[in-house]
């Protein structure tokens, strides 16, 4: 089984035929294959001619079905702008296409929060033990969204509860 895993960065896809970016190590831990699938990694940039995600999905799902990749994993990164939601339902919108042009060919989507530390920030027992102590559930991590600097951005959050401060708002 090959699974195509297209993505925006280095860290999504990995930068190697050998490496394994976090896309490709989140899927392979839900799923728990029985036996290893064949991954491929692409960046989604090479799509930049097409317009919209919508068609980049379209024209992903195309050339993998065209290569005989068995299924595909596409995650575009939020940026900062929108919500989830909206550039959810563009990515689906091509997938849709796909099928309407008969392509039934396995698609997984997804929207990633812009950075790690936003992961982080939703693993209450990760953060409180690489901290060094306790953390209260960090709420909504997934919605930080403001400026670099301020505590609506993922990295500033996480830094200043590295640092000891902010702890009023942290601590249990």
């Amino acid at each position: 089984m090959t699974i195509r895993v297209h993505g925006e960065g280095t860290q999504d896809v990995g930068v190697g035929p050998d490496d394994r970016g976090v896309v490709q190590l989140l899927a392979g831990a839900c799923l728990r294959f029985r036996r290893e699938p064949d991954w491929e990694n692409r960046r989604l940039p090479w799509l930049r001619g097409s317009r919209g995600l919508a068609a980049k999905v379209l024209l992903a799902l195309k050339e993998s079905a065209r290569e005989g990749v068995d299924a595909v994993v596409v995650v575009v990164d939020r940026d900062g702008r929108g919500t989830n939601g909206e550039k959810l339902k563009r990515l689906r919108d091509g997938r849709d296409l796909a099928r309407r042009e008969g392509l039934t060919l396995p698609a997984a989507l997804g929207v990633a929060i812009e950075t790690m530390e936003a992961w982080l920030l939703a693993d209450q027992r990760a953060l409180s033990e690489a901290i060094g102590s306790k953390v209260r559930l960090q709420p909504s991590p997934e919605n930080l969204c403001g400026e670099k600097g301020s505590d609506r951005h993922p990295k500033t959050r996480l830094d200043r509860l590295a640092a000891g401060q902010d702890r009023s708002a942290g601590e249990v």
